[in-house]
C-alpha cells in the first residue's frame, strides 16, 4: 500500500510535531524524516525519537510514513501527499510475506513513482529524468502505472527524479 512520506514539521496525534528531517532529501522543499529522527510532544511532555521506518533503496535509511509511531506512541500524520513509498502491504493493509534478506554482492533494484499530489494517484506519460550520483542521467516517460524505469545498483546510492523536459527519442 502506498504511504505519504513524513516531513521535518507534520504533526502528531498528541498535538506534536516532527522536528527533524534530513535537508539532503526533499519534497517540495521539506526536510524527509527517517526512523530516529525526533518529534516535541507536549502531551508527554518532552522530544521523542521516531521508532519506525521503511528500508528504502533510492532513500538510504528508513524512511517515516503516515501513521507510524514516536517512542511516546504518538501517531504522526503526513502532510503531503506527492511522495509516497509502497510499505509492501496488499489491499487490505495487511503486512506481505516478510522478503529474504539480500546477499550483500547482489544487485538492488529501485523505481520511481509520479502521483498526483492532490490526491496521490499515479500519472502516466510524464516525462523524465533521473540523475545518478555520477552525474549522468537516464530519460524516459512514466508508464501506465506512473512507474519509471527501474535502475539497478550495487550499493545504496541517491538518485534525483526531475519531471519535465525533452521527450525521449525512440532509439533511448
Amino acid at each position: 500500500m502506498l504511504r505519504a512520506v513524513i516531513c521535518k514539521g507534520d504533526r502528531t496525534s498528541h498535538g506534536g510535531e516532527v522536528i527533524e528531517g534530513d535537508d539532503t532529501c526533499t519534497t517540495d522543499g521539506r526536510a524527509i524524516t527517517r526512523r530516529g529522527h525526533m518529534t516535541f510532544c507536549p502531551q508527554c511532555k518532552g522530544k521523542f525519537p521516531i521508532d519506525d521506518g521503511i528500508a528504502s533503496f533510492m532513500f538510504g535509511d528508513a524512511v517515516v510514513v503516515d501513521g507510524m509511531k514516536a517512542a511516546c506512541g504518538a501517531t504522526i500524520i503526513a502532510s503531503q501527499h506527492a511522495m509516497l513509498i509502497d510499505d509492501g502491504a496488499g489491499e487490505g493493509g495487511e503486512p506481505a510475506a516478510e522478503k529474504a534478506s539480500a546477499p550483500e554482492n547482489s544487485d538492488l533494484l529501485a523505481s520511481f513513482l509520479v502521483v498526483a499530489e492532490g490526491t496521490g494517484l499515479p500519472l502516466s506519460g510524464i516525462r523524465y529524468s533521473i540523475v545518478l550520483p555520477d552525474g549522468s542521467s537516464r530519460q524516459g516517460v512514466t508508464d501506465a502505472d506512473g512507474r519509471t524505469m527501474a535502475l539497478t545498483a550495487h550499493e545504496r546510492a541517491t538518485a534525483t527524479l526531475q519531471l519535465g523536459g525533452d521527450t525521449p527519442s525512440d532509439g533511448a
